[in-house]
């Protein structure tokens, strides 16, 4: 799976670090994606080596991750997973759209070399609309794409792709359209880039 977001790069940064009403924007935006679980009391609590309710699950952000992220802080290994599930729902709220195109890595390597035998230089190519780094403090996870594109490289790259979409297979067609999609998105608002992160 890889997500698409039609969102400028500048307001994905000003999340780290974020202050004032944009904090309690994203504060609110993240209780919405991820509310409180209620908790349910159990009659021999003293019995139990760990309650269910005071276990953290390391891919469910807690009120401790997203402090982190907002303050720019260091994301501990342990939560990583949980901390890029909580940049994915901010980013989705900050966006202007957001897809997700159900693709396997060989499915997108098999969409790359047909694009490519069709003509299509290896500089618009759809892992190069992932490519250029996103520059905030939250680390990668290692073989993930998580990158970005510039609104000028977005627009080139869909009339690149639409020249050489007739003679492409139907599974190429397919993922390409939806890529396609988001960069008209992008194309309608100059203030806005593409994000690209795999899930």
């Amino acid at each position: 799976m890889v997500d698409f977001y039609a969102v400028a790069i500048d307001d994905v940064r000003d999340m780290f670090g974020a202050d004032g009403d944009l904090a309690e924007e994203l504060i609110a935006a993240a209780r919405v994606a991820f509310p409180e679980e209620p908790h349910r009391r159990r009659a021999f609590l003293p019995l139990m080596r760990r309650a269910p309710e005071f276990t953290v699950a390391n891919n469910r952000p807690t009120r401790e991750d997203l402090s982190i992220l907002l303050s720019g802080g260091y994301v501990s290994p342990e939560r990583m997973r949980a901390s890029w599930r909580l940049f994915h729902a901010l980013l989705d709220h900050r966006s202007a759209a957001h897809i997700t195109v159900d693709v396997t890595e060989e499915e997108l390597e098999r969409a790359e070399f047909d694009l490519a035998r069709n003509g299509l230089d290896t500089y618009y190519s759809l892992r190069r609309l992932g490519e250029r780094q996103l520059g905030i403090p939250l680390r990668g996870i290692e073989g993930h794409i998580d990158g970005y594109a510039k609104h000028v490289h977005v627009l080139e790259t869909a009339a690149e792709l639409r020249r050489v979409l007739g003679d492409v297979e139907p599974e190429t067609r397919r993922i390409v359209n939806e890529v396609l999609g988001m960069c008209d998105v992008v194309a309608a608002d100059p203030r806005l880039d593409l994000v690209v992160l795999e899930s």
